[in-house]
């Protein structure tokens, strides 16, 4: 993912990992501080999702190359909350919520590459109590 910024960029990347590099690499725990400091703001439920996807076996803490990838995923989204929304609406033929297994089979066939646990964590986060997902509250979580 390195190769989709320039040589600037990422220069400014190891600096601001460095910042938080204590040596063998950076606490998951302090991504979003890092990504504050590149201008970047995460919600809660995005830092959860970083912090889960870091293998146990780096100790919670991750590398150069995978802040980098994490830089890359934010900052290439193709997707913007309108998009986002159009396209839920469009699935259920403009209401604005869908129950959990459906939502489940939609972000499947959207091609999301989310196993098990991660789309459990992420129903989580969208789920309102209800059982029903709400495009709004995806929205809010995701972006």
């Amino acid at each position: 993912m390195a190769e989709s910024f320039s040589e600037d960029q990422l220069e400014e990347f190891a600096k601001v990992f460095r910042e938080y590099d204590s040596g063998n690499g950076m606490p998951a725990t302090k991504i979003s501080c890092a990504l504050r400091d590149l201008g970047h703001s995460l919600k809660q439920a995005e830092v959860k999702n970083i912090i889960a996807t870091v293998p146990d076996g780096l100790g919670g803490r991750i590398s150069q190359g995978q802040f980098v990838d994490i830089l890359a995923a934010k900052m290439n989204s193709p997707y913007d909350a309108q998009t986002i929304k159009e396209s839920f609406l469009a699935f259920e033929n403009g209401s604005s919520t869908m129950n959990k297994a459906r939502f489940t089979n939609v972000m499947m066939k959207l091609g999301a590459k989310l196993n098990e646990e991660e789309m459990e964590a992420l129903l989580k986060e969208v789920d309102d109590g209800s059982g029903e997902i709400n495009i709004d509250r995806v929205i809010s979580v995701v972006m």
